[in-house]
């Protein structure tokens, strides 16, 4: 609905532009266009804040994402980006058995995990692969640490 009136507005807008500018030079045509489209998404801007002013005065915020992500997806996710059961698991913060069962079909993933599905296919390989590293550091060192204490 309201995309639909700033479309509207933004036609009404260049009708009327273009009637007054089809008289003048091309770079004052330019130059007032590109005064007046920041006019406009200045406009558009202050719209969409007061509509989601008005959302959240309303209770009703804006509707969250919905993702279908299947154990198929996600294998095919984990495949791409060259990743292990447990390094996925340990991505998304939850245990291999878990990643097993969503691979076989067993058992669909939550919408708060398909959302974290979702944006670590978004992040990209590397992206993934720079993030295992970072998670992997610590428990490195609290392998070593335990290493230590038994020695002792």
């Amino acid at each position: 609905m309201m995309c639909q009136e700033i479309k509207d507005f933004v036609r009404k807008e260049v009708r009327t532009q273009l009637a007054e500018k089809l008289k003048k030079k091309p770079r004052e045509i330019c130059r007032e266009c590109h005064q007046r489209l920041s006019q406009v998404e200045k406009q558009v801007k202050t719209i969409a804040s007061e509509k989601s002013s008005r959302n959240v005065a309303e209770g009703t915020a804006p509707q969250k994402r919905h993702y279908r992500i299947t154990g198929e997806h996600l294998h095919k996710i984990r495949e791409q980006f060259d990743l292990t059961q447990e390094e996925i698991a340990l991505l998304l913060e939850t245990t291999l058995t878990t990643v097993n069962r969503w691979e076989r079909g067993r058992v669909l993933p939550c919408s708060r995990m398909q959302q974290r599905i979702a944006e670590l296919r978004s992040g990209g390989k590397r992206s993934a692969h720079r993030r295992l590293k970072e998670l992997k550091k610590p428990q490195q060192a609290d392998n070593g640490d335990k290493d230590e204490s038994i020695l002792q």
